[in-house]
């Protein structure tokens, strides 16, 4: 994790170098399969996801709007967005109904270091502050006559605390060893930050759990003890981007999909 020690970034890299060197190798060859790995390809994919529904359906007798037939009914989200205008720019023939929502920037996503992404993410946080206060008991990390600069002491409290003192305790469902460090939390945090009205009361739940020393309650953050003690188990890995959601990614970038079009532009 980034944030575990001061030499962390120092692994991390050499980590991501050597990932960077089989990729440039085995990128190289006809074989590969990272050449297919691209937004381009996924929607190429979804046509072909689409004329098989179609013939699924015709099978089964589903009843479907002409207007549809042969067509994509999609809703894309985030990273879904970039995806679904590609296919629209790809197949504009092919759209039926395209729901975007959350749209990503296209031209920002395809540079080497997507950095923008962060620009808001301690005004969200803020946000948390604020909320939590304003909702009261309702949420769990508030306490009587809260404002959000207490509510925002009381998170700086939890993570300082685990910053100098790791919380150790016994799973209670499993009966292993748990180390809680501030590098979990904070990319809890991170990915709550994502989603935060879905987010925010688990967030304040889980704070809550550290502030009060319950920390048996917190168990379920981590994986039971047979994926534990697998090769892939690595609690500390939750909403890590997997292999799929990185090779795609950094094809993208390798070779971006054009977009000098008003569509795009409008994006």
């Amino acid at each position: 994790m980034l944030n575990d020690s001061d030499i962390a970034l120092r692994y991390l890299a050499a980590g991501e170098r050597g990932v960077n060197r089989l990729c440039g190798a085995k990128g190289v060859k006809d074989t590969s399969v990272l050449r297919w790995a691209g937004t381009k390809e996924v929607a190429r994919d979804m046509v072909s996801i689409v004329d098989a529904w179609g013939r699924w359906a015709e099978e089964e007798g589903t009843q479907v709007e002409d207007e549809l037939k042969g067509k994509l009914v999609y809703w894309g989200f985030s990273y879904g967005t970039y995806l679904g205008a590609t296919f629209a720019r790809m197949f504009p023939d092919r759209v039926g109904r395209l729901l975007l929502d959350g749209v990503v920037d296209a031209e920002l996503y395809e540079t080497p270091v997507w950095r923008e992404s962060l620009v808001d993410a301690d005004k969200v946080l803020g946000r948390f502050f604020s909320y939590c206060a304003a909702a009261g008991r309702r949420c769990d990390l508030y306490r009587q006559e809260d404002r959000a600069a207490d509510v925002q002491r009381r998170y700086e409290a939890v993570m300082e605390l685990l910053k100098t003192s790791p919380v150790t305790f016994t799973h209670p469902d499993h009966f292993y060893p748990v180390i809680l460090r501030g590098s979990l939390i904070k990319m809890i945090v991170f990915s709550i930050l994502y989603q935060p009205i879905q987010g925010f009361p688990v967030l304040a739940t889980i704070l809550n759990y550290v502030y009060e020393g319950q920390y048996e309650l917190l168990g379920g953050l981590f994986q039971d003890a047979e994926l534990l003690c697998s090769i892939t188990g690595n609690p500390t890995l939750m909403g890590m981007l997997t292999d799929a959601q990185r090779a795609i990614m950094c094809s993208d970038k390798t070779h971006p999909v054009s977009h000098n079009s008003p569509f795009f532009t409008s994006l």
